[in-house]
């Protein structure tokens, strides 16, 4: 999520269906982290931060600067049961960096009208810029968590309480479930990474993807390392390496793959053919010495071989 047009692009997927709700030149940086004053035992005031991996600012009007939405970004490899409330610690932040800001600014700029404005410390025309948390979950495990703050909560006495309990709801993004028609024409990188995180787990249409998309013949170093994390893969890149094709890395893994089967498979073989040997009352020494001189194990194979017998 370098890129203004990737961060638009995860928006318009998850808000608008892949509708143009947001353009690139909307966006504005923002902090990545929100920070919560509190007292500590001793009075003093302490800073509780918490970081998200993205933040964007969509201005929606560029003549009014107050008129916008603050964009997070949580990338997920693992469910997370706390979700909810992570999302809304993060809002409350927000929140509260807002207010802060206004209250500076009130007290700077403005006068209080009367005791109502004097007691809160912002004017009667205050609003929150609206806060959303997008978490794009990236692992295999079903996301059997929490999506609502309020399912988190004890089961009310009476239903009338329902209607005071905190309305959050994150918006889970999972890129093996969204259409792949609604990734057409989003940012190219975004594009490959998201077609190809949903993929992982499908072999045919992995093979597919890779076949007919010239983009991962040369993917970005960061973005194919990204990737093999996901799919669990260990692939050595050389240091001076600025793209990888990853048709070539998950071949090369494929072979790598095999080799390690049929590795599996002589070992074993070897092993049953030890067991028959011994019923046989074949002599030790000459046994490791075909397992090395004919069948071409190394000493610490042949270790490891006798040693299970």
């Amino acid at each position: 999520f370098e890129s203004d047009q990737a961060v638009a692009d995860v928006f318009n997927i998850v808000f608008g269906d892949g509708r143009r709700l947001v353009e690139p030149s909307m966006l504005r940086p923002a902090s990545e982290r929100e920070i919560a004053l509190m007292r500590d035992a001793s009075g003093k005031w302490q800073g509780r931060g918490r970081t998200c991996d993205v933040a964007r600012r969509i201005q929606w009007d560029a003549a009014d600067p107050d008129n916008s939405l603050l964009l997070f970004i949580e990338n997920q490899l693992n469910p997370h049961l706390l979700m909810p409330w992570r999302v809304k610690e993060l809002h409350d932040m927000s929140y509260g960096r807002q207010v802060r800001a206004a209250r500076e600014r009130f007290h700077r700029e403005g006068e209080p009208k009367d005791g109502v404005e004097f007691l809160s410390g912002v004017g009667r025309g205050f609003r929150f810029a609206r806060v959303v948390t997008i978490v794009i979950y990236w692992g295999d495990t079903p996301w059997e968590v929490p999506q609502q703050f309020a399912d988190m909560l004890e089961p009310a006495p009476f239903p009338e309480l329902h209607a005071f309990e905190p309305r959050l709801q994150y918006p889970l993004l999972i890129p093996s479930e969204i259409p792949r028609k609604m990734l057409q024409g989003s940012e190219q990188n975004l594009n490959s990474v998201l077609n190809l995180a949903g993929a992982l787990k499908d072999r045919e249409r992995l093979e597919e993807l890779l076949r007919r998309n010239p983009s991962f013949q040369a993917m970005p170093r960061h973005l194919a390392l990204g990737l093999l994390e996901l799919a669990g893969c260990q692939y050595q890149l050389d240091n001076q390496q600025e793209t990888v094709n990853m048709c070539k890395a998950i071949e090369d893994m494929r072979k790598e793959s095999r080799r390690e089967g049929e590795k599996s498979g002589c070992e074993m073989t070897a092993r049953e053919f030890v067991c028959y040997l011994r019923e046989q009352s074949f002599p030790e020494d000459k046994l490791q010495d075909f397992l090395g001189r004919r069948m071409n194990f190394s000493p610490e194979q042949i270790a490891d071989l006798c040693s299970m017998h």
